[in-house]
Formats: C-alpha cells, sequence, structure tokens
C-alpha cells in the first residue's frame, strides 16, 4: 500500500508537469551608450526555417518491463504536444530568434536602429537567417522496471536527461542586393538532467543563443567597423 502510494505521488508530480507549457524568454544586453559603428539601419527578417520534420517521440517505452527507457528525438520539437516535463511551447523559431538578434545588435549600437519585420526593404542592411538545427533529445529513466521505475527517483535517482542543439547561419546583405558582406554561424548545444523534486529544465535554446551572442556581435562590429564605416 506504501508503495502503491509513493507511486501515485510520482505519477501526479510527473503528470502536472508535463501539463506546463514552456514558452521563449530571451532578454537581450543593455543598451550600450555610444554613438553607432555605422550610421546606417538594419532590418532582420523572419529566419528561413530549413529544418528537417524527423520527429520521434517514444516516451511510453519506459513501460516496458526490462526496457531502461522511454525517449524523444525531435527535429521539430515546438511541433510535439508532450515533451519530458512539458506539455505544448509556445515557440516560433523563425519569429523568436530573429526578434532576439535584431534586439541584441540593436543593443550593442553596432548600427544606427536594428529592428525586426518582415519586410528586407525597411533597413539600409539586412541580416538573413537560416534555422538549421534545433534538436530535442530526452530519456525519461524507469530502470527497467516500468511503472515502479520512478519509485527510485523518490530516492535520489535521475528521472531524466535533456538535451539541445542549436546551429544558426546569419547572412548580411545591402537592401537589394543578394551578394553576402559578412556571415556567421552561431552552433552549440547543452544537456541537463532531471530530478523528481526539482524537475528538469528542457528547453534550452534562448539559453544556447545567449552563449553565442558575444562571438557573433563581435565579429559583426569587427566587419562593420572595418568594411562599413567611412573612413574620414
Amino acid at each position: 500500500m506504501q508503495i502503491a502510494s509513493r507511486w501515485l505521488v510520482a505519477a501526479t508530480v510527473v503528470m502536472t508537469s508535463c501539463a506546463n507549457p514552456r514558452s521563449w524568454v530571451y532578454l537581450p544586453n543593455a543598451r550600450l551608450t555610444r554613438e553607432p559603428v555605422v550610421d546606417a539601419s538594419l532590418v532582420v527578417p523572419p529566419f528561413l526555417d530549413a529544418r528537417d520534420s524527423d520527429n520521434t517521440s517514444a516516451v511510453l517505452l519506459y513501460l516496458i518491463p526490462l526496457m531502461p527507457f522511454g525517449f524523444q528525438n525531435l527535429s521539430v520539437p515546438e511541433a510535439s504536444t508532450m515533451h519530458v516535463w512539458s506539455g505544448i511551447w509556445q515557440f516560433k523559431p523563425a519569429d523568436d530568434l530573429a526578434r532576439s538578434i535584431a534586439q541584441e545588435v540593436d543593443a550593442a549600437r553596432i548600427f544606427r536602429e536594428s529592428f525586426n519585420d518582415p519586410r528586407a526593404s525597411a533597413g539600409d542592411y539586412v541580416l538573413r537567417g537560416e534555422v538549421r538545427r534545433l534538436q530535442y533529445h530526452s530519456k525519461m529513466f524507469s530502470y527497467g522496471l516500468s511503472i515502479y521505475g520512478p519509485l527510485l527517483w523518490l530516492f535520489g535517482f535521475p528521472a531524466s536527461y535533456t538535451s539541445n542543439e542549436l546551429e544558426l547561419a546569419l547572412t548580411l546583405t545591402r537592401k537589394g542586393e543578394d551578394a553576402p558582406l559578412w556571415t556567421h554561424s552561431i552552433t552549440g548545444a547543452d544537456s541537463e538532467v532531471g530530478w523528481i523534486y526539482a524537475g528538469g529544465a528542457e528547453f534550452l535554446f534562448d539559453r544556447l543563443l545567449k552563449d553565442g551572442m558575444p562571438a557573433m556581435l563581435q565579429s559583426l562590429e569587427a566587419y562593420v567597423d572595418g568594411t562599413l564605416k567611412p573612413r574620414s
């Protein structure tokens, strides 16, 4: 009876966690108080989504006796209605990533103004992006014990493992031109172990973008300062 009660507690916690949505939340750096590197505007239109649509969800395999875990391999994770610790994701990569990068470039004062707009003609320069990879991998551990596996979570065994991979390709052009002036790739990967008492962070793409921004901004500013900035 005691074992059954503990199982019900574990199941309730997991089911409650899975009902919670996740949203894209990104805070750009504070705006620099300096003159822009170049007196020109930059528009960042929605990114091109170049991912494949290969989603595999087999979380319920953890219920099979002797199967150590259930898993998910998602190339388009926002399309899934279920993740290990959450439900639907409020995440539109083509829009959210473009908007966040425009905010970071604007805060860095590389251009006079940088903004997100679907019209590529709205700025003097255009920063286009291609979403090549937003991979989500997860495992829910049952340790081969089927429905009794979560009892081990109560004693400190890991409940899940989640990893995210990010790859973006960026290209700077002049308005009305296709020739690339500057290119850069933002890549990264991170993972989290989930515990029954602390949950698990499985949406790590905002963190990966933040980690990749310093190198991207440094590269873009060096190009703008060395090539686009007028010399007296």
